[in-house]
C-alpha cells in the first residue's frame, strides 16, 4: 500500500526467508523473525501492467529503501518505544525482490541479502 501499486495487478508470487534461532526474550525473538525477512527474505512477484510499473515496484520495494534500515529490528522497535506505527512502513519488506511483468516477460531485480546484519541479529 505504501508504494501505491495496485494490488489487483499482482497475479502470483512466492517468497522465502531463513528460519531464525529462538531467543528467550520476546522482543529479541520477534526482532529476529523480522530480521530474517528484512535482511535475507526473497520475494518473486508476477504482475500485470507496464514494464515501467514492474521495474518501479522492484526498485522501491526492498527493505533497504527504508529510512530505518541498517540495524536489527529489536533496536529499531525499542527506539520507537515499541510502537510499530512509528516505524517506516517500507522496513516491513523483503531484502531481495524479483518482479516479472507477465505481459512482456521482462524481469527486474533489486535489493540485496545482508549477511552482516543478519549475523548481528542472530548472534552469530
Amino acid at each position: 500500500h505504501a508504494l501505491h501499486f495496485p494490488l489487483e495487478n499482482i497475479i502470483d508470487g512466492s517468497g522465502s526467508a531463513p528460519i531464525c534461532p529462538p531467543h528467550p526474550n520476546f522482543v529479541k525473538a520477534m526482532g529476529r523473525t523480522n530480521d530474517a525477512i528484512l535482511f535475507a527474505g526473497q520475494v518473486h512477484l508476477f504482475v500485470k501492467g507496464s514494464d515501467e510499473a514492474a521495474e518501479k515496484l522492484a526498485k522501491e520495494l526492498p527493505s533497504s529503501t527504508s529510512k530505518d534500515y541498517g540495524r536489527p529490528f529489536a533496536e529499531i522497535f525499542k527506539q520507537y518505544e515499541y510502537d510499530f506505527f512509528k516505524i517506516d512502513a517500507m522496513l516491513f519488506s523483503p531484502a531481495c525482490v524479483i518482479v516479472t511483468a507477465i505481459d512482456s516477460g521482462k524481469t527486474f531485480r533489486a535489493g540485496k541479502l545482508d549477511n552482516v546484519l543478519l549475523d548481528q541479529s542472530f548472534g552469530a
